[in-house]
């Protein structure tokens, strides 16, 4: 006896539906917040911030912030970056950064503001409350 998914045509349609139901999902999802990570492989800041953000993404639980990574490693992983921050629209904060790496910038997606700026001085703590400024919630 046949499964109603071992058609491929079946298991396509399935695709389609799965995909269609969660894209729906993700429009209605809209971050108060975004964190652009300016990270490379090779960044000496970005592997102190790196467990940080971790951490604090941890202690935020469920907040309405998106954490987008902006990986400066090679040409390649800098060209998607790039293409990344044009299509979310943060085409200028992207430029303007110039390739520097180890920072995460904190924009209130309301105003369209950077708020705040991480570095690797920064503890998980005070990265927690910066989010919840850009938030608006401290």
């Amino acid at each position: 006896m046949k499964t109603l998914l071992t058609s491929p045509l079946t298991l396509l349609t399935a695709l389609f539906v799965l995909a269609g139901s969660l894209s729906v999902h993700a429009e209605e999802a809209k971050p108060e917040a975004v964190g652009l990570i300016f990270h490379a492989d090779w960044c000496g800041s970005c592997k102190v911030m790196d467990p940080k953000i971790e951490e604090a993404r941890k202690e935020l639980g469920d907040a309405s912030v998106l954490f987008v990574v902006l990986d400066h490693t090679d040409d390649n992983t800098k060209h998607q970056a790039a293409m990344l921050a044009q299509k979310l629209g943060y085409s200028e904060i992207f430029n303007e950064r110039d390739g520097k790496t180890g920072a995460m910038l904190l924009i209130n997606t309301g105003t369209g503001e950077v708020v705040e700026t991480v570095t690797r001085s920064d503890s998980s703590e005070s990265i927690v409350e910066k989010v919840q400024k850009t938030l608006g919630k401290s």
